[in-house]
């Protein structure tokens, strides 16, 4: 039986990989032993294992649990409903929001770390707010331009995003600061960092080559059902229609000049 993989725009995609690892891509049960016997097969030639704790499988789904039987010689690989890889937490349900909340809380354990920094008086604002961006909003938005955020999640992460600022101004409830005057004093904004961030890979994206397996991937149709919300839905909230934004992406002045990328960066 031939494996079909995912097809998007017309492109079958079986597997992706990345270094000494391999993601098998199927849409049936079937297939995906079949890929799986494949992989054992090859590597048994050259002397090679697959690494027992990376042997697992990932069911992208938005109705009950499905555990599929899928093996590796004698050994039945396990099912889960979420992993962690790459870096990025990826759920069977395949919601950016389990994402954010964990990167909001893995940022507040960083807050947190350097409290004696926020309440120094011999730190400047700007200071304070470079160290801010540089190890609590790295770890925070780690792949951050790859999210589909929800207006859940942009509430949460402005809520954490005022919750930094009010700890380097060392400005608490009590004190009747607004936000709006509290972000006035800082001059940086989270939205915008992510906005930047996003804006910047789509410029890229649609900068490369059309056979680049990527480009195909965020402008082609996926068969079969579709949640609803897609990866570049924010794209035309903020600037254009997708087609437009496409057409402008590919000169970088002009892109930039409508999107505001060629002003100050953060770092």
């Amino acid at each position: 039986m031939e494996s079909k993989g995912v097809n998007i725009h017309g492109l079958v995609i079986k597997d992706l990989w990345f270094a000494d690892d391999v993601d098998l891509l199927v849409e049936e049960e079937a297939e995906l032993q079949l890929l799986v016997d494949e992989v054992h097969a090859c590597s048994k030639d050259y002397g090679l294992k697959i690494n027992r704790n990376k042997r697992l499988v990932l069911v992208f789904e938005t109705g009950r649990y499905y555990s599929p039987t899928v093996t590796v010689g004698t050994s039945i690989l396990e099912c889960v409903p979420e992993i962690v890889y790459l870096g990025s937490l990826i759920t069977k349900g395949n919601d950016c929001s389990v994402e954010i909340s964990r990167r909001i809380n893995l940022a507040s354990e960083r807050l947190g770390m350097l409290r004696t920094l926020w309440s120094s008086s011999d730190l400047s604002i700007r200071t304070k707010a470079d160290v801010l961006v540089s190890w609590v909003f790295s770890c925070l938005l780690y792949a951050a331009e790859t999210w589909t955020m929800k207006a859940a999640d942009s509430s949460n992460l402005l809520a954490f995003d005022m919750r930094c600022y009010r700890r380097i101004l060392r400005v608490c409830w009590k004190d009747r600061v607004t936000n709006k005057n509290v972000k006035e004093k800082v001059g940086r904004h989270l939205m915008d960092l992510i906005k930047q961030k996003k804006l910047e890979l789509f410029e890229h994206i649609c900068r490369m080559e059309d056979q680049r397996l990527v480009k195909t991937v965020m402008l082609g149709m996926v068969e079969g059902d579709q949640l609803p919300g897609r990866w570049f839905d924010d794209i035309g909230d903020w600037c254009c229609s997708l087609s437009e934004a496409v057409r402008l992406a590919n000169d970088r002045q002009q892109w930039r000049g409508i999107t505001g990328l060629n002003g100050p960066h953060w770092s």
